[in-house]
C-alpha cells in the first residue's frame, strides 16, 4: 500500500484535537448519504410512474392508429390491405364523438366510441378491466335494445349499475332542444370497466359501431374515425409505422401511441430532469461540507504536513493524501445513501398504506422501479462531485511552507 493511502486512512480515523472537525466529517457523510438516498428514491418513483403510464397507455390505447377522414368510409378492402402486413396482430375500426350522457340522476359530457366489440377486445386491454364477461358481442340485446359500457367513475357520477338505462344525446339535438320522445336514444348498461386511469374511467363510453352510425350519421358533428392496430410482440414501432403508411392512401396517416401522449411524456421527462438537478445541488452542498472539513483538518494538521514535506514528501503526495481522505468520505456517504435508498424503495414498493388520487396521478398506488444502470451513474456522479470538492483543500495543503509550519516546533 502506498503511504498516501495509509496516511489518508489514518487521518480519517484519528480523533482531531477539535472535535468539531470530526462532527463535520460525520455530517458530511450523512449529508451525501441523504442526498444520494433521495436521488435513488425519487428516480425509482419517477421511473415507476413512467413505466406504469406507458404500460397503461399501450394497454388502453393501440400501438398504432390509422386516422381516416370523416368523408371516407372504412371499407373491408382497406382492412384487408392492412391485414396483409405481417406484423399486425389485430385491428379495430372505431368512430368517436363528444356527446352528452344522462341518467335519472345526473348528466355529463363524454367521449362516445362506436366499436366492433369482437375486434376491440382483441386489440385493447380494456376487456381486462371489465367487471364481468360480455355475452352479447355486438352490444345489442336479444330484443334489440342497444347496450353501453361505461367507466367506473362515470357510473358512480351517474349513479347507475349494470342493468340500468341511460340516454345518449348528440350535441346538435341538445343545441336545437330536440330532446323529446323519439329523439332520445336509451341504452342499457351491460358492463362497467375500471382501468384506474381517471380520465378514461370518467369520460369513456362504448356502444356498437352500427348504433353509432345510426345515431350520428346525419349530425353536423366532428366525428373522428380511425383504425387501432395492435402489433405482434417483435414490433419496431417507427419502422412498422413507416411500412404501414406506405400501404395507406395519401389522405390517411399513422400515429404511434407516444405521438398521442407527447405532452404528458414530455412533462414527465422535464419533471424527472428538474428533480435530478435539484437533488444533485443538494449533493454539491454536501460536497462543500467535505471541502470545509478538509480545510479545517489541514489547519489542525499544519505541523504534520510541514514535517512530511521536510522529510521529502512531494506536492503530488500531499494532494493525494487529502484527496483520498475527502473521497473516502464521499464513497462512504454514497454507499450509505445507496443502502438507505434501496431499503426505502423496498418499503415503498411493498407498502399498501399509500393511496394516490387517480384523478391526479393516473395510478392509485405509488409505483417504484429501480433502474440500476441509472442508479450507478448517479452514484458515480455523486462520488465525482465529492472528489472535485477535495481538490482546492488538497492543493492548499500542498502549498504549505514546511519552514513556517515547523517554525515553533
Amino acid at each position: 500500500m502506498r503511504y498516501e493511502f495509509f496516511l489518508a486512512w489514518k487521518y480519517l480515523r484519528s480523533r482531531s484535537r477539535q472535535n468539531f472537525i470530526t462532527f463535520i466529517s460525520i455530517m458530511s457523510i450523512l449529508g451525501v448519504g441523504m442526498a444520494v438516498c433521495s436521488l435513488i428514491v425519487v428516480m425509482a418513483v419517477m421511473n415507476g410512474f413512467n413505466s406504469e403510464l406507458v404500460e397503461k397507455f399501450i394497454g388502453m390505447d393501440a400501438h398504432l392508429t390509422v386516422h381516416v377522414p370523416d368523408q371516407v368510409s372504412i371499407s373491408e378492402s382497406l382492412l384487408d390491405e392492412l391485414n396483409s402486413y405481417p406484423k399486425i396482430q389485430s385491428m379495430s375500426p372505431q368512430m368517436s364523438v363528444q356527446a352528452l350522457i344522462r341518467s335519472s340522476h345526473k348528466a355529463r359530457g363524454v367521449l362516445v366510441k362506436g366499436v366492433n366489440w369482437e375486434m376491440e377486445e382483441k386489440t385493447s386491454r380494456i376487456v381486462e378491466s371489465l367487471k364481468q364477461e360480455i355475452l352479447t358481442k355486438n352490444l345489442t340485446a336479444e330484443d334489440g335494445t342497444p347496450q353501453v359500457i361505461l367507466g367506473f367513475d362515470l357510473a358512480k357520477i351517474l349513479k347507475v349499475q349494470v342493468g340500468d338505462f341511460i340516454e345518449i344525446i348528440s350535441p346538435t339535438k341538445l343545441m336545437k332542444r330536440k330532446m323529446r320522445g323519439a329523439d332520445l336514444q336509451k341504452f342499457q348498461v351491460i358492463n362497467i370497466f375500471e382501468t384506474n386511469m381517471y380520465d378514461l374511467d370518467v369520460s369513456l363510453v362504448y356502444i356498437s359501431l352500427d348504433m353509432f352510425e345510426k345515431m350520428f350519421e346525419n349530425e353536423d358533428l366532428d366525428v373522428f374515425q380511425y383504425i387501432n392496430i395492435l402489433l405482434r410482440p417483435n414490433f419496431q414501432l417507427e419502422k412498422d409505422s413507416e411500412e404501414i403508411q406506405k400501404i395507406l392512401p395519401s389522405f390517411m396517416y399513422v400515429s404511434a401511441w407516444y405521438d398521442r401522449n407527447k405532452n404528458l411524456l414530455s412533462a414527465l421527462k422535464l419533471e424527472k430532469t428538474a428533480m435530478i438537478v435539484i437533488l444533485f445541488l443538494i449533493i454539491i452542498v454536501s460536497a462543500f461540507n467535505i471541502a470545509n472539513m478538509l480545510i479545517m483538518f489541514i489547519m489542525d494538521k499544519t505541523k504534520e504536513i510541514g514535517l512530511l514535506k521536510a522529510l521529502g514528501a512531494k506536492r503530488k503526495s500531499i494532494i493525494m493524501i487529502f484527496s483520498i481522505q475527502g473521497s473516502l468520505i464521499g464513497i462512504a456517504g454514497t454507499a450509505l445513501g445507496f443502502l438507505l435508498g434501496l431499503g426505502l424503495c423496498a418499503l415503498l414498493k411493498d407498502s399498501s398504506w399509500i393511496n394516490l388520487p387517480t384523478d391526479v396521478y393516473y395510478v392509485n398506488k405509488l409505483p417504484v422501479k429501480i433502474n440500476f444502470q441509472d442508479t450507478f451513474w448517479m452514484m458515480g456522479g455523486a462520488m465525482l462531485i465529492c472528489f472535485v470538492s477535495t481538490l482546492y483543500p488538497a492543493f492548499f495543503a500542498s502549498k504549505l511552507d514546511p519552514v513556517k509550519a515547523l517554525r515553533y516546533e
